[in-house]
């Protein structure tokens, strides 16, 4: 099936909630129970606020489609809190659960790097990961982005690549 990435639009909203909640389900099932789950799932991705992630002029949202059907989200942009032009940071980065280990993440994180570079300002991405989450640490080394220890917050390990 080919692979294409492109940025979202409101019509793709249905499909980015119903992607989000089959690997939310999975992926967080063993941490938290199904109403915290529900709860953040209707908070993070209700219909406003993926409106206001696919219209942000601060922040960029891509979508991996496979055989056209929703496959992955890339959503990156501005530090939530900080006025800053020279580094971005991955907000969300997930692929649907059935197409896992098939590159699809490395292919979103290249198409974010390559926008990143055609920009010209920003100098360096930044991800936010916890410490026991191994899968999520060995994919972003193997996407370039190294642990910068002195970055960390709240006990979360601050990952950086340099664009």
């Amino acid at each position: 099936m080919q692979l294409t990435i492109d940025g979202g639009q409101e019509a793709d909203i249905p499909a980015l909630q119903a992607l989000a909640a089959q690997v939310y389900r999975r992926a967080y099932a063993a941490d938290h129970d199904a109403d915290y789950i529900e709860r953040f799932l209707q908070r993070m991705y209700s219909t406003a606020s993926l409106q206001r992630a696919l219209h942000s002029s601060a922040a960029t949202l891509l979508l991996a489609r496979l055989a056209g059907q929703p496959a992955g989200v890339c959503h990156f942009g501005a530090p939530l809190f900080e006025d800053c032009q020279e580094r971005q940071e991955i907000h969300r980065l997930y692929v649907h659960p059935d197409h896992c280990r098939q590159g699809i993440g490395g292919r979103l994180v290249g198409e974010m790097v390559r926008r990143l570079r055609a920009g010209g300002v920003v100098q360096e991405c930044v991800v936010y990961v916890p410490p026991g989450d191994i899968p999520r640490r060995q994919f972003y080394h193997k996407m370039q982005f190294r642990h910068a220890a002195e970055r960390d917050q709240d006990g979360v390990l601050c990952l950086v690549r340099r664009i």
